[in-house]
This record gives structure tokens, C-alpha cells and sequence, in this order.
């Protein structure tokens, strides 16, 4: 798993790609209390998630941690069996939610 911090103002926004979960995550923190905690991806591959990402936690992403992020998932292990099959479980209800 990565994780990267930066801050706008007084937020601090922490990202990451977790490659167990095949996700990107982030979450933003204001005057100690967490705003937005979550995660997209289960198995999709796809340069998009991290645009969507950024409008999830309501940021954009500074480019050298874009960069980083994307190469981290690049050089991540390919999915075991398990991992595979999760994200054929959670594809059809990630859709759902478009």
C-alpha cells in the first residue's frame, strides 16, 4: 500500500493505492475531523479513477503524487485469483452507481 500527504489550506488530504484491494483511496481531514474517507476502483484499471478520486475527496491531486500514484498501481503485482473475482463481484455494482 502507498499513501501521500499533502495539504490546501488547512485540509489535509492523504492518498494512496492499495494494491490488496485494488483501490485508490483518500481522505480529507479539516480542524481534526474526518470529511471524506473513500475508496474507487475494486479491479478497474482505469487512468479515469483518479479524476474521479479527486472529485470524491474534492481536490486535485498535485501531478509529481498523480505520477506516483499511477505507478504505483503500473508496478503493483498483477491480481491474484481472489482479486480478480472481486472485482468481477464489484464491477456490476460500481456501474449501478453511475
Amino acid at each position: 500500500m502507498s499513501r501521500y500527504g499533502f495539504n490546501v489550506g488547512n485540509v489535509e488530504i492523504v492518498v494512496g493505492w492499495d494494491n490488496p484491494t485494488q483501490t485508490f483511496f483518500g481522505t480529507t481531514e479539516a480542524a481534526g475531523e474526518v470529511v471524506v474517507d473513500t475508496m474507487i476502483g475494486m479491479g478497474q484499471f482505469n487512468v479515469q479513477d483518479i479524476r474521479v478520486l479527486e472529485c470524491m475527496i474534492g481536490f486535485n491531486i498535485p501531478d509529481d503524487i498523480r505520477k506516483t500514484l499511477l505507478n504505483d498501481r503500473a508496478s503493483a503485482p498483477s491480481p491474484t485469483p481472489l482479486q480478480t473475482r472481486m472485482g468481477e463481484i464489484f464491477k456490476p455494482l460500481l456501474e449501478g452507481e453511475k
